[in-house]
């Protein structure tokens, strides 16, 4: 049997993968005595960052061969939710970001906005969070609208027409499509499209701190979308 090298804290006091199991910055001081530890030891970090990523085989899949990925230490995993309470309404959006076998998270919120643009902002959020990574980042989301915009290429569509359709209204989110552009330009982006509320771990966790953010109410303004809308205070 292989000597145990890496060591993936996926529940504990502070999440991670460690090189070792005993001492001050050992895998073993972080799991005792926390109620629910989730923890592993592997001989490769391949292994351990797919135990980090919630899944114990060789690749994160979502019973859909084109959203299965092969994760080693070149490749960021990223979900993303967003959504708010009466659409428009009061709005949160959540990320969590999977770097290095550690787990990240984001979160806030808007006064008044609508689901779309909560999902925009978390993709948005998470990627600017990246915004100096050369490595592959994918991205997991329930947003169909996003994932469609970028797949099917509609995106650098409205582009070209400087985001006028043709009908001759301005495209939908204009302001938050222009941000996610600039991030697929500068940084190694693929958008994959998951079910919500399918028991996926990070979707869910995405999908509560993105609700936990709508019920606080944040006063953040969404400005561009107030403005469209003639939201009065």
């Amino acid at each position: 049997m292989g000597q145990k090298k890496w060591y993936a804290v996926r529940k504990g006091y502070k999440t991670g993968i460690y090189k070792s199991w005993f001492g001050e910055d050992g895998a073993k001081k972080q799991v005792d005595g926390y109620k629910g530890a989730q923890y592993k030891g592997f001989t490769n970090i391949n292994d351990a960052e797919n135990f980090m990523s919630g899944k114990s085989g060789l690749s994160v899949s979502h019973k859909n061969s084109e959203n299965s990925h092969h994760i080693n230490e070149n490749m960021i995993i990223v979900y993303t939710d967003g959504g708010c309470i009466n659409n428009p309404g009061a709005g949160g959006y959540g990320a969590v970001i999977i770097k290095n076998g550690i787990v990240h998270k984001l979160s806030g919120g808007r006064r008044y906005t609508t689901n779309n643009r909560m999902e925009m902002l978390a993709c948005i959020k998470a990627l600017e969070y990246l915004k100096l990574e050369k490595r592959e980042i994918v991205v997991y989301t329930d947003s169909a609208y996003i994932v469609n915009a970028v797949n099917k290429k509609w995106l650098f569509s409205w582009q070209k027409n400087n985001f006028i359709k043709s009908d001759g209204k301005e495209v939908l989110n204009r302001d938050l499509w222009i941000e996610i552009l600039k991030y697929l330009n500068l940084l190694n982006v693929k958008l994959r499209w998951v079910k919500g509320h399918s028991g996926i771990e990070y979707n869910e966790i995405c999908d509560k701190l993105a609700n936990s953010e709508a019920r606080k109410n944040s006063s953040e303004r969404d400005k561009w979308f107030e403005s469209l809308s003639g939201y009065k205070s």
